[in-house]
């Protein structure tokens, strides 16, 4: 019995130690609240569980915590929120924190369902895990004073009613695991200041509103795995991009494991011709992802598990010589590619179950000579086509205005190659990259190309590329390489006018000698392309030869 005793007051000293607190007292607006005090400062406690406080009456209301709190004749500066100071206190509505807070410690306001709004002053210099989680009521813009140096773990975790754009002072060192989760509101593009060298797993996850997070400090140290929300290293920051129709720009060196992991709102995906490595899982569960896909030439790896289960992926799979290795399962489930275009002369190793669920009938283009390395790697493919000695795709600018299709590839022994743009509703074909404007177009590849298709709105916003009479009543156009300027019907002062041909950079390519006379001037170029022709001082007009 004597045992047993001991051992209940065992527990009730534990009970009394975690419902403890020095003294109670009223804030201004008129509730209780409780206090330790540490340090020879005052806390604010748990306002829940004290042994003076049996019924739980929680406060609510508009809350103001006072700066200084007197307790037998000594005034204690109040500078932190505890621990579960008002743990799921859900009756609150609005807290004011005085300036002599420096701390909001964990849990201090989590599940305050009813907190429409918080002002965080100056003073506060961490704000610990969870303390603003499941704060869902919480409305508005966010303010974090240039004060904090640290947010917790989870701190905003579930806040979905913060909405703007959110501003991370340059005092802040670190940013913990989930601290944002779930803040959906959120907008625009968030910069994570220099100053940051800590980013936990899922920070941003769900936060779909954002549409880029750029992190100045190459050296801050971060978990990819925030869902809708990119993390990308690039040569002189880091890129958190959206969950949308997406352009990696050209600074990005690589794309690390999860980045755009079950993003399924991604429809499109350009990559810059800078990507070296796509990590693993950087597109799993990308259902979205719609269109061929093509490689950059400046990649030369592919994670496992890079594309799993992007079942919208159709077409042809673009694959450049520089790529050495595909990881497993890297495009397991890719069911809609319909042929591989792959232009390593030594094919790249190939993880298990790299093609798990493309069909292994479809046709494998691959460089002359290169059959042997092919079937020996690749043994689950069966219909290898020896192609080009040069590598050649064409891709679409934007999958949303329209697709191009490789009609006809380059072989070992007919290097020509067409290929044909398909605009989708609401736009129109305007050009190829390299100026061309027929649709199909044909083209002998001699040497390795890459063509991009490039789309308009239907019906307005550009001018054609072959409008070939000026307002001057002067006609340019072209015959295989010349171009040819037509005075036919101009009066001689127009006539003798110098005529300059420039190429699209703007480097002068031709001059010649106004016609005099003559009906027309012809100027041969050495090579196909978009060319713009200025007569004297009348509007410059583009040509485009083909040859």
């Amino acid at each position: 019995m004597k045992k047993t005793l001991l051992f209940l007051a065992f527990l009730l000293g534990i009970a009394l130690q975690s419902w403890a607190f020095d003294f109670s007292a009223i804030a201004p607006s008129g509730q209780t609240l409780y206090y330790n005090i540490v340090g020879g400062n005052a806390e604010v406690t748990n306002q829940n569980n004290n042994w003076a406080n049996p019924y739980n009456t929680y406060p609510s209301g508009d809350l103001t915590i006072p700066s200084t709190v007197t307790y037998n004749g000594t005034t204690y500066s109040v500078t932190s929120i505890g621990d579960n100071a008002f743990y799921q206190c859900s009756g609150l509505t609005s807290i004011t924190i005085p300036n002599s807070v420096t701390s909001i410690e964990y849990n201090a306001f989590q599940g305050c369902t009813g907190l429409t709004s918080v002002t965080i002053p100056n003073s506060v210099t961490s704000i610990g895990p969870g303390a603003f989680c499941d704060c869902s009521g919480l409305t508005g813009t966010l303010t974090i004073p240039n004060s904090v140096t640290s947010i917790g773990n989870s701190a905003f975790n579930g806040c979905s009613g913060i909405t703007g754009t959110l501003t991370i002072p340059n005092s802040v060192t670190s940013i913990g695991e989930y601290a944002f989760k779930g803040c959906s509101g959120l907008t625009g593009t968030l910069t994570i200041p220099n100053s940051v060298t800590y980013i936990g797993e899922r920070a941003f996850y769900d936060c779909s509103g954002l549409t880029a997070i750029i992190v100045e400090n190459d050296n801050t140290i971060y978990d990819s795995r925030n869902n809708c929300n990119a993390l990308i290293e690039t040569a002189t920051n880091t890129l958190l991009l959206g969950c949308k129709n997406t352009i990696i720009p050209n600074s990005v060196t690589s794309i690390v494991d999860y980045a755009f992991y079950n993003c399924s709102g991604l429809t499109s995906v350009i990559l810059g011709n800078s990507v070296t490595t796509i990590g693993g899982s950087a597109f799993e569960g990308c259902t979205g992802l719609t269109g061929a896909l093509n490689i950059p030439s400046s990649v030369t790896s592919i994670g496992y598990r890079a594309f799993y289960g992007c079942t919208g992926l159709t077409g042809a799979l673009n694959i450049p010589s520089s790529v050495t290795s595909i990881g497993y399962s890297a495009f397991y489930g890719c069911s809609g590619i319909t042929e591989i275009h792959s232009h390593a002369y030594v094919a790249p190793t190939l993880g298990s179950n790299a093609f798990y669920g493309v069909t292994n009938t479809i046709p494998v283009y691959i460089p002359c000579g290169a059959s042997a390395s092919y079937y020996s790697r690749w043994s689950y493919f069966s219909n290898f086509i020896e192609g080009s000695a040069f590598t050649f795709s064409a891709v679409s600018a934007d999958n949303n205005m329209g697709a191009v299709q490789i009609l006809t590839m380059p072989t070992c022994t007919n290097p020509q190659a067409v290929i044909y743009a398909s605009a989708n509703s609401g736009y129109r074909f305007d050009h190829w990259s390299d100026g061309n404007t027929a649709n199909p177009y044909s083209l002998t590849v001699t040497e390795d190309t890459e063509l991009i298709g490039y789309f308009v709105p239907d019906g307005g916003g550009t001018q054609g590329i072959d409008d070939m009479t000026s307002a001057d009543g002067m006609k340019v156009y072209t015959r295989g390489n010349t171009i040819i300027i037509d005075f036919s019907g101009q009066q001689a002062a127009v006539c003798n006018q110098n005529i300059v041909v420039c190429d699209v950079m703007g480097r002068v390519i031709k001059q010649a000698a106004g016609s005099g006379q003559q009906a027309a001037v012809e100027i041969p170029v050495t090579s196909a392309g978009v060319y713009m022709v200025k007569v004297g001082d009348t509007q410059p007009q583009k040509v485009v030869v083909r040859r």
